[in-house]
């Protein structure tokens, strides 16, 4: 991919151009990769990166375009991926920052910016970019959580490229658009600032009104305008393979996406709802494991678990309570329970981690 130089407006002698390097500092030139921004200017003979102060959502896209791609796909900062400093971040120090691109602009040279001298950002705020030759996407994707849209099952719901706010959002709005992405149904949704940057994209849809009725999403109501705010971000979960509902029991995060790894705590689901902790005990936390494939449990509590799931119990049904297990019970379906109870509280919620045999038991008697 050639690079397109972008000259000076100024009277000294030599030019700038963009590219983009990988964590080891090796460059990048195919469609669809995020990576270090750098900034090769020939003018002050340096190369540095771009510190993300002010940069917006169409400073990317024209520095996409100056280095011969058609827009960008997604950008972000606060070291991307990289929790600690990456090998190509240790080669370069920051030489811009402040960049506006106002929205019409149409070139890169049209964009305001101001040089800046090392120790005035840090390697947390490097520009990171991903530039793409696809056009647009118009219509729902899904945006995981290192901004890859491409084939994911849950994450940031977007639309048309921007967020879309969950007033008037349901279940049956969730199912349809699981559905309009090729999914059989949701198994969960959320809301909330969760990830990093959501704030640039722009807020597409608001105010969804799906019906009972509905057979697909574009026979429900909704708004391009919005009076809402990036806190109002919908987080979507789509089902793939085995439908969470013919599992019985499952655990989640605080986003819904269900986890399966040992030692994991999570909050615990039946049948796309929560359990109550109603005479809930060791013995039965020990069966549900069991269920689910583990050895046994390690822990169970309950509760709002610090208000990190509120969002996420909110929007759930209560649908297991009274569980009561006895010794001698080999099975959780011998022991006693009742289904889809109204006289429990989110509070009530039980949450619990398994093992898969390498921790302790859970002692039951």
């Amino acid at each position: 991919k050639a690079v397109v130089s972008t000259q000076s407006t100024g009277s000294d002698c030599g030019d700038r151009s963009f590219f983009l390097v990988d964590e080891n500092g090796m460059p990048i030139q195919e469609a669809g990769e995020m990576g270090l921004l750098v900034l090769n200017d020939g003018y002050r003979e340096r190369n540095g990166t771009i510190c993300d102060d002010g940069f917006n959502n169409r400073a990317a896209e024209l520095i996409c375009q100056e280095m011969g791609f058609l827009t960008a796909n997604f950008w972000t900062s606060n070291g991307g991926d990289m929790r600690n400093r990456s090998a190509a971040q240790d080669m370069y120090s920051h030489v811009m920052r402040y960049v506006e691109c106002s929205g019409d602009a149409s070139f890169w040279e049209s964009c305001s910016y101001v040089f800046t001298s090392q120790g005035d950002c840090s390697f947390h705020e490097d520009v990171m970019l991903s530039c793409t030759n696809d056009e647009p996407v118009r219509g729902f994707t899904l945006m995981g959580r290192d901004g890859n849209t491409f084939n994911q099952s849950s994450g940031l719901l977007l639309f048309d490229g921007g967020t879309v706010c969950d007033d008037g959002f349901n279940t049956r709005t969730a199912d349809l658009i699981c559905q309009e992405l090729g999914f059989e149904s949701s198994y969960s949704w959320t809301s909330g600032n969760m990830m990093e940057n959501q704030e640039r994209f722009r807020i597409a849809m608001d105010d969804t009104s799906c019906s009972d009725e509905a057979q697909s999403f574009w026979d429900c109501e909704y708004r391009e305008d919005n009076d809402c705010n990036h806190s109002e971000d919908v987080m979507l979960n789509c089902l793939t393979g085995e439908s969470p509902s013919d599992m019985s029991f499952y655990i989640v995060d605080r986003f819904g996406n269900m986890m399966n790894a040992s030692g994991n705590e999570g909050l615990l689901m039946f049948r796309n709802g929560t359990v109550c902790d109603d005479s809930f005990n060791d013995l039965a936390a020990n069966l549900i494991c069991r269920e689910m494939g583990f050895q046994y449990a390690i822990s169970w509590t309950s509760g709002r678990y610090n208000s990190r799931y509120s969002e996420l119990q909110e929007r759930l049904e209560t649908t297991l309570d009274d569980v009561e297990c006895m010794i001698g019970d080999e099975s959780f379906w011998q022991c006693s329970y009742n289904e889809y109870e109204e006289n429990c509280s989110h509070n009530e919620d039980v949450f619990i981690t398994c093992s898969d045999g390498q921790t302790e038991e859970l002692d039951f008697y």
